[in-house]
Formats: C-alpha cells, sequence, structure tokens
C-alpha cells in the first residue's frame, strides 16, 4: 500500500512497486509555444510558454503492459458523474506504481524541460493521477469530451511559481 493512503483504498493485486526502468522518456517531435498561437493567447496567467506538443512516450512496453493492468482493475471501481460518466479517482493510494510514476524525478525532470517550467508532484496526491474511461454505454456522452476504448490517464503536476 502506498504511504499516506487513507482508509478504505484498498491495495489493487495487479499493482507492482514502481521502478524507473519503467520509463521511457522520448521528446516529442514538435512542441508549439503559446506565442505562435497570437499574442494574445499565453495571457498573464500563463505558468510555461508552452501550449502543446505532438504525442510523446513515456512508458516502456512493460510499463504499459503494467499501467493497462492497473487501469483494467481500476475500472471494476469506477464511479461517475454529469461531467464524466465514467473515471477513477485516487489511484495513488491504491498503486504503488502510479504513486511512483506520479513522483518520479527523472519524469518530472523531464515534463519541466518540456513545459519549460518547474514542475513538482501535486501537493494534494489525491489529484496526482485521475483515469478516465469510456462511458459503458456508447451512447453516453459527457462533457469531458470524446470518450474512447482506452482509459485517459491524467497525471497532475504544479508549477513552483510564486513560491
Amino acid at each position: 500500500m502506498p504511504p499516506g493512503a487513507p482508509p478504505g483504498y484498498e491495495p489493487l493485486k495487479s499493482d507492482v512497486p514502481w521502478d524507473p526502468a519503467y520509463l521511457e522518456l522520448v521528446s516529442p517531435e514538435r512542441v508549439f509555444t503559446l506565442e505562435e498561437f497570437g499574442d494574445r493567447a499565453a495571457g498573464w496567467t500563463a505558468l510555461s510558454p508552452v501550449a502543446i506538443t505532438t504525442p510523446f512516450r513515456l512508458l516502456s512496453d512493460d510499463g504499459v503492459r503494467v499501467a493497462q493492468a492497473i487501469c483494467a482493475e481500476l475500472e471494476t471501481s469506477a464511479s461517475g458523474n454529469e461531467r464524466i460518466a465514467k473515471r477513477v479517482r485516487g489511484a495513488v493510494y491504491r498503486s504503488n506504481f502510479l504513486s511512483g510514476l506520479s513522483s518520479d524525478p527523472a519524469l518530472l525532470g523531464f515534463l519541466s524541460e518540456l513545459a519549460q517550467a518547474k514542475l513538482e508532484p501535486h501537493p494534494v496526491s489525491h489529484h496526482a493521477i485521475h483515469i478516465n474511461y469510456a462511458p459503458d454505454d456508447s451512447t453516453e456522452t459527457s462533457t469531458s469530451g470524446t470518450a474512447t476504448r482506452s482509459p485517459s490517464t491524467t497525471c497532475s503536476w504544479s508549477t513552483t511559481r510564486g513560491r
């Protein structure tokens, strides 16, 4: 069980300890800056000059296999709301793999370099990793975007701006 897990979060059977060997950090082919989208794209609240990148790799094939097994097991306890039809929150409390992924120094360094801003693990661990799934009923829609059959995993990091 990851350290600091609150009561009621049972460990996953598919979980494995985090190992940085699961990372395979491959830079995107292109990084687009906010400046490229016009003079007002950034706004005064922008924490980074980066707008978006082309897809890039974070996990090795073995890391992807482990993440998929964890996501599949977590899906059995997924819930939903009006905004997101099917999702899991607090997964870092049930998985050492996900907990380690969200705070790995090499990954944080890689993403900080990409973002051109210093990133650190989210201060509220419950928000460190969010997993969204396609709705069970393909006719369902959510306001968060188009669903796919593969889980969409979001890791949250915060900047150190203003500290």
